[in-house]
């Protein structure tokens, strides 16, 4: 509380001692009672707090009783925003009395107009404001009187919340007040009714808070206390109007009014997802009350990324860079570009016709070009073979071109036993007859590296990725520059699956820079490594900035291909994904629906990317719609990857644990257990170290002991997967709380109620962050606080 001192003898608080606490003198006097500073006087320690003191009287047994219930839930609100309470205790007049941390300061008005703070500063206050009230009503806590009055900045600066649920202390059925207590003009819609107050409440406080930190004025100083009523009566939001909100930031203005709508449904679910608006804006990512749109999403996305790749130095620095050093060696390479081209031409001359037919023969079987055409012509593919060696002896570079588009199209029907070793066998007649244009040799391990990574060989792909990068560097042309993107997306994708995701962002952020240059930002081609780029966000919890990718990828595909093409689906599933992080769960299975379509009609009905589309449905279907069905699904695609992958590929194994899951929560745990089983004595062996997927393993794993309550087994396990996510994301990671929360429910059952508290509390608070923490949540928090005697031990 501010510390000015005012004496005033007619004061019958004044001089007095109230419980433990001498009264020094009156800090501050209002509608709801008096502020006084005073000192704790039995000797037993050196103090100075505030104390308030309630104008009501007349408290009954009840009231006492409750009032003391009270006042303990909200002295364990221990947060560095929020003004401590100490204590609370009855006068001999039984007004009701709270003591609380004495906060030398000044309102958070006052401290911005004074201090002439920037406006981002401003906003910075206001987060951990709003970080405050977050944290309280998750603790199930609601302030009601949010007000600049009620909010201290400190000499430091630090922000300080006061009066944190006294009014609920305040207020009973019969009253200690005729009315809830309030203060009109910062008063929610609800308030000015006589409604229920919840959190919404507070929501809309803020907003008005918001407001007048930002511009130094309150929102509405003219309104009546009437008119107030009638509109809130009339359903109407409090609005910004044009010339007041003209120096607000645009995206600041969205957020005040979000907070302001009448119907307390429609302003922000949590404070939570107040906070992350109010990050973004600092941060420049997108508002969520901005609206979705996929051209706002990738503004704030070139913004935001521009801006940290000049700090940072490493990728789009050397992008920018690069695509100039690209431009340079172009130019000095065309004369001598144009010099070979006299023997290219003669040799192409030469080789035209042969390899035109041939090429005609062995492509057409493969999916990409086929595009849903009957594609069982194994038998001409496999006499082929023999025709390449045979008939062109002496060319070998025709020759090596054959392979490996005939090893390509095996690999596409999933035949990789088949295409390997023609790749391997294009390889290695490169490698022995190196030509002067080393684009041929550099495809040639590229196709292969392709291989090595369908196949699950991580590492050796990324080794052959490197290799033919660095090949291709060193032809200076238009087709190398153009394999070197397919080459860095390619490798950047191999890097994300190893979990080494910086090294994955720079490569993909090269290829967007170098196909930009090339072919234009909203080209089908540059959206091809921003597809895959977004996949790598998604993985790191960063799903704003996916989003514009993964819409404006698939927006560009549809335009472009038509409605039947291989990249179509996987397109379609990525932004699935999105659609369900958002809620929009209709649009997200009519997306899946689309892919399985797709992938069925290109690829035939027992290929792996039906597979994956099964999956990724199956998913879907299971978690929002019918088990059943999505268990089914799920299944399919299971049978199809052991059939076409084999049981030793990762992403059948993956698949694998994806449906001990399922099963683990319908109650099938035996079969649950054989395919943890299975997938476990895989992943250990072809995983080395850390790694998501052993960390999904993990938690798949936990929950299946969990359910057949092997209790320890289950938090070790448990314990385990969410150590090694923090190595891999760090420790406010998003895929973290559905790891803390099972292991949480395992330390209850095991009897471990503090640390199970601790553990559900920390996930609820990333939830929170992430603006998914839900009513659910907190109702199960506080059943673990109750289990363990409303004590829990402070978090990891």
């Amino acid at each position: 509380m501010l510390a000015g001192l005012d004496r005033d003898a007619s004061d019958p608080i004044l001089g007095r001692k109230l419980g433990d606490y001498e009264i020094l003198g009156l800090i501050a006097a209002g509608g709801m009672g008096r502020v006084y500073r005073a000192r704790r006087a039995d000797g037993s320690f050196e103090r100075e707090v505030a104390v308030k003191v309630s104008a009501g009287s007349g408290v009954s047994r009840e009231l006492l009783s409750r009032f003391a219930q009270e006042q303990s839930v909200l002295a364990g609100l221990n947060h560095p925003n929020i003004c401590q309470l100490y204590d609370a205790l009855v006068t001999d007049e039984g007004w009701p009395c709270i003591v609380m941390e004495l906060i030398d300061g000044e309102t958070i008005v006052d401290y911005c107009e004074k201090n002439n703070i920037g406006l981002r500063d401003r906003v910075r206050l206001l987060v951990d404001v709003v970080a405050a009230v977050a944290y309280a009503h998750s603790q199930l806590v609601v302030h009601r009187d949010i007000k600049p009055a009620n909010v201290l900045v400190s000499e430091n600066g630090q922000v300080k919340l006061l009066d944190f649920g006294i009014a609920k202390l305040l207020e009973s059925d019969s009253g200690l007040t005729k009315a809830a207590p309030m203060t009109p003009r910062y008063a929610s819609p609800e308030q000015l009714l006589g409604q229920p107050v919840t959190v919404a409440s507070d929501i809309a406080q803020l907003g008005l808070l918001i407001y007048e930190v930002l511009t130094g004025d309150p929102l509405n100083p003219s309104e009546t206390l009437a008119s107030a009523i009638q509109r809130a009566a009339d359903g109407r939001s409090l609005r910004v109007e044009l010339e007041r909100g003209k120096d607000l930031p645009r995206e600041v203005l969205p957020i005040i009014e979000q907070c302001l709508r009448a119907d307390p449904s429609d302003r922000y679910a949590n404070a939570g997802n107040l906070k992350a608006d109010l990050e973004a804006y600092l941060n420049d990512y997108p508002v969520s009350a901005v609206g979705q749109s996929a051209g706002y999403r990738m503004r704030k996305f070139l913004v935001r990324n521009l801006s940290t790749a000049v700090t940072a130095g490493v990728a789009l620095v050397a992008i920018v860079a690069g695509v100039s050093w690209y431009t340079w060696q172009l130019a000095l390479a065309r004369a001598e570009a144009e010099a070979q081209a006299a023997e290219a031409r003669l040799e192409a001359e030469r080789a035209n016709q042969v390899s035109q037919f041939l090429i005609t023969l062995f492509d057409a079987p493969d999916p990409e070009n086929a595009r849903g055409a009957d594609v069982s012509v194994r038998q001409v593919l496999e006499a082929g073979i023999d025709k390449i060696r045979n008939d062109l002896e002496g060319q070998e570079r025709l020759q090596a071109d054959l392979l490996m588009t005939l090893g390509s199209v095996f690999n596409e029907l999933g035949e990789f036993d088949k295409g390997g070793p023609l790749l391997e066998e294009a390889v290695e007649i490169h490698r022995k007859r190196p030509s002067p244009d080393s684009t041929a040799y550099a495809t040639a391990l590229y196709t292969q590296a392709q291989y090595l990574s369908f196949t699950g060989e991580l590492e050796s792909a990324a080794a052959t990725s490197k290799e033919a990068l660095e090949i291709a560097r060193k032809t200076p042309t238009n087709e190398s520059l153009v394999l070197q993107t397919k080459l860095l997306n390619s490798l950047a994708i191999v890097l994300s699956r190893l979990n080494r995701f910086e090294d994955s962002e720079a490569h993909y952020q090269e290829a967007i820079a170098i196909r930009t240059r090339i072919y234009g930002a909203d080209h089908l081609e540059t959206s091809e490594p921003f597809a895959n780029y977004a996949l790598l966000l998604m993985k790191m919890g960063r799903f704003e900035e996916a989003f514009p990718l993964l819409e404006s990828a698939y927006e560009i595909a549809v335009q472009e291909l038509g409605p039947y093409h291989p990249w179509i689906a996987p397109r379609a599933i990525n932004l699935s994904r999105t659609y369900k992080e958002l809620g929009r769960i209709e649009e997200a299975e009519e997306l899946l629906r689309v892919a399985l379509d797709q992938d069925r009609h290109v690829y035939g009905e027992a290929h792996h990317y039906v597979a994956s589309s099964l999956q990724n449905l199956g998913i879907l279907i299971f978690e929002e719609k019918d088990r059943s069905e999505g268990i089914k699904l799920l299944e399919q695609g299971l049978a199809i990857e052991e059939e076409s992958l084999g049981g030793e590929h990762i992403d059948t194994n993956q698949t694998r644990y994806q449906l001990a899951g399922f099963y683990t929560e319908v109650g099938r745990h035996d079969e649950a257990g054989r395919l943890l089983d299975q997938a476990e004595s895989v992943l250990e062996d072809v995983l080395e170290g850390d790694h998501i997927y052993l960390t999904e393993l993990g938690r798949f794993r936990g929950k299946h002991l969990l359910a057949v309550d092997r209790l320890e087994l289950a938090a070790a396990e448990l314990a385990a997967s969410a150590a090694m996510i923090e190595r891999l994301l760090g420790v406010d990671s998003e895929r973290l709380p559905a790891v803390l929360l099972p292991l949480a429910e395992a330390l209850a059952a095991s009897g471990r109620n503090d640390d199970a508290v601790a553990t559900f509390s920390r996930g609820v608070r990333l939830l929170e962050v992430a603006g998914e923490a839900s009513a659910e949540h907190y109702a199960r928090l506080e059943e673990l606080k109750k289990a363990a005697g409303g004590y829990s031990a402070p978090p990891n």
